[in-house]
């Protein structure tokens, strides 16, 4: 702790020194003081501190391994507030570890001193053919009993391999109906140092929004599902306007049909109220392909037309 005290030309500290900054270490209640010289003038000041005894934390449990999935109640002591590894606040908590597992504790006695415990416990596993789920590399205990009564234990390190980073790629992610999308699947690898990808591909034409799953083995026969969405693209619907004004004033004058150019392979029909087709043709579009209100090079009357469109 760092004492630093100012105002005066001299000073003189009960521990002796004479700095105006000193460091001290007290064990226990201290009372510290000084005097200060400046000229002829002196003066007394005094500095109390009280020392926090240091805890002493523990863990009390009653046993070191747990069978799998089971419970266990530990208890902590020797301090006044109490704070576990697994959030419990509270001097006594329950645990329930599926791996091997080290549980902590800092224990504080109100102020900034504080002290930590540990607990290891090893999980048993019960059972000729037991499934588990690991995620970091474990090493699990099994106790076996044979027909005698004689109880025994074995321990099997299980290691967990990273597999290679696998991006799932879908070009492009909305498709309209009848388009295709590409599913692509980049494995990336470094050989030599070298990063190397690797891709695979398949092409899929799905009439609402789906989801393809690709199981893929790695190297290490890690099996693993990799999941594509393919959603459909809402502006890909064909949109006929009501009318339009062929009189060649450059506004309105053709007949548009949003979205027709997504259906590169289409038909269009347009007839007039007793049935008479007026223009057809194929790959219909906005830009050169389209009609302008006339059938045999003169403009139709004005009325209400019908049209059909195969896509």
């Amino acid at each position: 702790m760092i004492l630093n005290v100012s105002g005066a030309n001299t000073y003189t500290w009960t521990t002796g020194s004479s700095l105006n900054v000193i460091s001290v270490t007290p064990y226990i209640y201290f009372l510290f003081s000084v005097v200060g010289k400046f000229l002829w003038l002196s003066k007394f000041s005094k500095l109390q501190i009280n020392v926090l005894n240091t805890p002493v934390v523990t863990i009390n449990s009653p046993s070191t391994s747990v069978c799998f999935g089971y419970t266990m109640t530990v208890v902590a002591n020797g301090a006044a507030n109490y704070n576990w590894s697994t959030g419990a606040t509270t001097n006594t908590t329950v645990v329930q570890p599926f791996s091997n597992t080290t549980f902590s504790v800092v224990g504080t006695n109100g102020g900034s001193c504080s002290d930590t415990a540990l607990l290891s416990l090893s999980v048993m596993i019960f059972g000729a053919n037991p499934v588990v789920q690991i995620f970091t590399p474990t090493t699990f205990t099994v106790l076996g009993t044979g027909s005698n009564g004689c109880a025994f234990f074995s321990t099997a390190f299980v290691d967990v391999q990273n597999g290679n980073a696998v991006i799932p790629v879908v070009t492009p992610s909305a498709v309209c109906v009848g388009d295709t999308a590409v599913l692509s699947v980049i494995e990336e690898q470094f050989l030599c140092g070298v990063q190397m990808l690797f891709q695979i591909q398949a092409i899929v034409t799905p009439s609402s929004p789906t989801n393809y799953t690709l199981s893929a083995i790695d190297f290490n026969g890690c099996v693993s599902d990799i999941v594509f969405t393919v959603d459909i693209n809402a502006d890909c619907d064909v949109i006929v306007y009501n009318g339009f004004t062929p009189n060649g004033d450059g506004v309105n004058d053709f007949f548009v049909i949003d979205n027709i150019e997504k259906y590169p392979n289409n038909n269009v029909h347009i007839f007039n109220r007793w049935g008479d087709k007026v223009f057809k043709t194929s790959k219909y579009n906005n830009t050169n392909n389209n009609w302008d209100g006339k059938f045999n090079g003169k403009p139709v009357t004005s009325g209400t037309y019908f049209y059909l469109i195969k896509r």
